[in-house]
């Protein structure tokens, strides 16, 4: 259960004793597939979609200024 959280266990030669250290570099790597992943998809979505202009009423159609 550890190993998913991102511990190592390491026993001593001296004791013999279990210790647990934490992995930084399985944390940044996993942070790192999460950014890639989420990027990919977000460039992929805007690239599926075409731009569209916002289409402005014609002169004649809009109201006047009351002041």
């Amino acid at each position: 259960m550890l190993r998913l959280l991102f511990y190592s266990a390491f026993r001593c030669e001296l004791c013999g004793h279990r210790h647990y250290r934490f992995k930084l570099l399985g944390v940044a790597g996993t942070v790192a597939v999460v950014l890639l992943i989420t990027s990919f998809f977000g460039v992929a979505n805007m690239v599926s979609k075409p731009y569209e202009q916002p289409k402005a009423q014609p002169l004649a159609s809009r109201q006047p200024l009351v002041r």
